[in-house]
């Protein structure tokens, strides 16, 4: 009993042990597969991170590119035309010259006469008053600009000094221009500077089609580290000095260039910055992409894939929810079978226990039942007087017999499920036991006029297994044949050997047969062929099981086949490892 309850508490720690180990083994398989779904994911992320740095790069160092031979091509262009104008007035500055201002005017007008956008070019006096702007007003005006940062930078400086300026705002037109100022020669028509108005909008459409892939900011900057323009347009930046940035990119030598993480000029965040200073313009061009708009640029790419490793890292940890809610409701569930066994094991203890204590109390009586019975039988102590009371002994002597018998199944049948049987490996001869069995059975069969038949080969060899096991299954097939089967009727047993080399045996009977509806059952314990309350036969079916416990543990199969109101058929299939060698059969018979 205690070992019984021992393994069933080992089946139990078991059963828990395997739950622990099946969710650690859950557990580990759901955060590879988590982990392999973020590191492509990280993967993509990073690699979407560099491809969106390489972009930059490359449309920065070409916006840069452009911008730096536009910007260059424009001051050359202004700077050419205002040093042509400074040599027509030098070269008109001596006394008696009869061109006036008016002929400037149609020079300049000629000169840009070929030009989709001529630039606009301003004639300062000696009062730092513009008196001509050409080709915005061909007459004579007189606005002062003496206040102008460029005007203020070139009253002192040397005649033939170059200046650009901030965007200002003009007087003339009312837009907001980018002067660039010449500090003229000495001439006879008292102008002293010269100056190119370049439309600030004209550079801000132009420049403006350079990125248009994220939003970046383009510009001029000065030589001395002030911005001259952004793209887009921004009023704070112009005339302005950023430190880290915009002196950076002025103080490198000329023709210079390069890419470079630098400052922001608004919050200090860092920023990717193409950059390059002209060859020999006071000028340096940059483009840059802030950081954090690359940031949403590559947010907007990988947003999709994210998204999908969420939803699968969700389906995931949902299956495995789902997975280990099912291995616990299924391992309480083993755990309940397990204790199930535990009581399933006692209660067959019980069970053998109670038997084998039955077996004794009723074996004893039964035993005196059936002596005292013989003796009353046989007058052993003298005559009984009336002969009625010698069939009464009978009767009493043939119903403990009969309640003995039934009490040996039971026990045998209980032992035998229990596996307690003792296999033998001695040859026995097969005919000899049918013999026996039959002798055993004949007054039943001569009381119903059977026919018995036999179908046996020649060299039929012995079996090697128990005799007392292989006469129970004899007597157990051959007496349910002869107790199913009417008067007159027929039993036959036939005997082969099959290719395998397995034995079988098959007893055969002209009886009832058996129902459809009973077949399955008929190897169940205390199963009948009929109905209990309309059965004619007696028997508490326990023969054919005890028959399929026997056959099984010598390692045979046994079934039935029947057709009900024509007979049925007992089929018993012993390996071939039962069959004894021909030298085994020889000792047999010298024994």
């Amino acid at each position: 009993m205690g070992a019984l309850l021992g393994r069933g508490t080992t089946l139990v720690s078991s059963t828990q042990r395997l739950r622990s180990r099946g969710t650690r083994l859950a557990l580990t398989f759901t955060g590879f597969v988590l982990a392999v779904i973020w590191l492509s994911i990280g993967s993509l992320c990073i690699a979407e991170w560099q491809s969106i740095h390489s972009e930059a790069e490359h449309d920065l160092t070409g916006a840069q590119t452009v911008l730096r031979a536009h910007i260059g091509r424009t001051y050359n262009a202004a700077r050419n035309m205002l040093s042509l104008i400074d040599d027509w007035l030098a070269s008109r500055s001596m006394a008696g010259s009869k061109e006036t201002v008016d002929d400037l005017v149609a020079v300049i007008l000629q000169l840009q006469r070929h030009d989709e956008q001529p630039i606009a070019i301003r004639l300062v006096d000696s009062t730092d008053s513009i008196i001509r702007s050409v080709p915005e007003r061909n007459g004579p005006i007189n606005v002062y600009i003496g206040d102008r940062d460029y005007i203020q930078m070139l009253t002192n400086a040397p005649v033939g000094t170059n200046y650009i300026s901030s965007p200002i705002m003009s007087r003339i037109s009312g837009t907001r221009v980018l002067p660039i100022a010449l500090h003229a020669r000495p001439n006879a028509f008292d102008i002293k500077y010269i100056a190119a108005a370049i439309p600030e909008a004209d550079l801000v459409a132009a420049y403006g089609q350079l990125l248009t892939e994220s939003p970046a900011t383009i510009g001029v900057i000065r030589a001395d580290g002030k911005i001259l323009l952004s793209v887009p347009a921004d009023d704070t930046l112009p005339g302005k000095i950023i430190p880290g940035t915009s002196d950076v990119i002025a103080a490198m030598p000329g023709g210079a260039s390069g890419l470079a993480m630098l400052p922001s000029f608004h919050d200090g965040s860092p920023t990717m910055v193409a950059y390059a200073r002209l060859a020999r313009e006071p000028l340096a061009v940059f483009a840059m992409f802030d950081e954090n708009d690359l940031r949403w640029r590559w947010l907007r790419r990988v947003r999709l894939p994210m998204l999908l490793a969420v939803m699968s890292s969700a389906i995931v940890l949902a299956f495995t929810h789902w997975l280990l809610r099912l291995m616990r409701n299924s391992m309480a569930e083993a755990e309940k079978l397990a204790a199930a066994l535990v009581d399933a094991q006692a209660a067959n203890q019980s069970k053998q226990q109670f038997l084998a204590n039955m077996s004794h109390e009723l074996r004893t009586p039964l035993n005196a039942i059936i002596g005292f019975s013989q003796l009353l039988i046989t007058e052993s102590f003298g005559p009984l007087g009336n002969p009625s009371y010698r069939g009464y002994a009978q009767d009493i002597l043939n119903a403990g017999r009969h309640l003995l018998a039934i009490i040996k199944d039971i026990l045998d049948a209980a032992k035998m499920d229990a596996g307690k049987i003792d296999l033998e490996d001695t040859p026995i001869c097969l005919t000899d036991l049918l013999d026996e069995c039959e002798h055993m059975l004949a007054p039943r069969i001569a009381d119903k006029e059977l026919v018995l038949s036999r179908h046996l080969p020649p060299d039929l060899p012995d079996l090697r297994m128990g005799a007392v096991h292989l006469k129970r299954v004899l007597i157990n097939l051959i007496s349910n044949a002869v107790k199913f089967t009417p008067h007159s009727g027929h039993i036959d047993t036939t005997v082969d050997i099959d290719a395998r080399g397995a034995l079988s045996l098959v007893i055969s009977d002209t009886g009832i047969g058996i129902p459809p509806s009973r077949m399955g059952k008929l190897f169940t314990p205390f199963s009948q062929v009929e109905e209990s309350l309309s059965r004619n036969h007696d028997g508490i079916g326990l023969g054919l099981v005890n028959t399929r416990l026997v056959v099984e543990a010598y390692g045979g199969r046994v079934w039935l086949e029947s057709e009900f109101g024509r007979g049925t058929k007992a089929h018993v299939l012993l390996p071939a490892s039962r069959l004894a060698a021909r030298s085994q059969q020889t000792a047999r018979l010298v024994d």
